[in-house]
């Protein structure tokens, strides 16, 4: 029977655990689960069983300290059940997914408020990017600003005269 705790302990596995269990160096264990060419096939292959036998799973949080990418993309929408949207999320979703990005959707309800607590929140969680996808986004005090520090934001809005 699968458990909590064997799932748990499962996502505590290290590179470090499956070089001590396969017998080399963490460093050869990075660099066989990268896919490198500077590894034996044989030594790939002993990595990567041992990695399956302790149910060994990437950390996207550490990777993200190395790489400063989450691969992680935010999608603000004014309301979940606008058909509208709901294509754009469709299409925003297929996207991502094809390019191994998660995708962190949030909706504002109308409320410019909420929709600043969204941004602070994905900017927390160190989203790569950010779309918006509002009727109610406007550039108001620190509305663009709050958004620098994402590389690009773009707003897909059903009425241009939202973005005054």
């Amino acid at each position: 029977m699968h458990t909590y705790a064997q799932e748990n302990q499962a996502l505590s596995v290290t590179i470090k655990d499956i070089a001590k269990e396969a017998g080399v160096s963490h460093s050869m264990v990075s660099r066989a689960l990268r896919g490198s060419t500077l590894i034996s096939k044989a030594t790939t292959k002993l990595i990567h069983d041992t990695a399956l036998k302790l149910r060994y799973f990437p950390s996207i949080a550490v990777r993200s300290l190395k790489t400063n990418r989450s691969q992680a993309l935010g999608v603000i929408v004014s309301n979940i059940d606008d058909p509208h949207f709901s294509e754009i999320l469709q299409g925003i979703e297929e996207v991502a997914q094809g390019n191994d990005y998660s995708l962190f959707m949030a909706a504002s309800q109308c409320d410019p408020d909420r929709e600043g607590s969204i941004i602070q929140s994905m900017r927390q969680h160190r989203v790569d990017e950010v779309i918006i996808c509002s009727t109610t986004f406007r550039n108001r005090p620190g509305c663009l600003s709050s958004l620098t520090t994402f590389t690009r934001f773009p707003a897909v809005n059903r009425k241009r005269e939202s973005l005054r």
